[in-house]
């Protein structure tokens, strides 16, 4: 879960200073969940088929992370993708 509290100060100033994204905060936060709940299923069809592997796990994260980017216009910040993918 996205939490606030867990960002370094410069990363709570980049996001406040950061004014270019499509998405208001609390649209970030519903997207962030969308794609941790997303990525959590995908994970466990992965263990289902036993087809996990560190590739299949860098490939969910990093479709996750395309996502993110092209609906906020910014990259997730390190913060935003542990609250994601842990």
């Amino acid at each position: 879960m996205y939490n606030i509290d867990t960002m370094s100060s410069r990363e709570k100033n980049f996001q406040k200073d950061n004014k270019s994204t499509a998405l208001d905060e609390a649209e970030k936060i519903a997207l962030m969940k969308k794609l941790e709940t997303e990525g959590e299923q995908k994970l466990k069809d992965l263990q289902t088929k036993k087809q996990l592997t560190v590739d299949s796990l860098s490939s969910i994260m990093e479709s996750g992370f395309e996502e993110f980017k092209e609906k906020t216009g910014i990259n997730p910040t390190y913060a935003e993708m542990r609250a994601m993918y842990g």
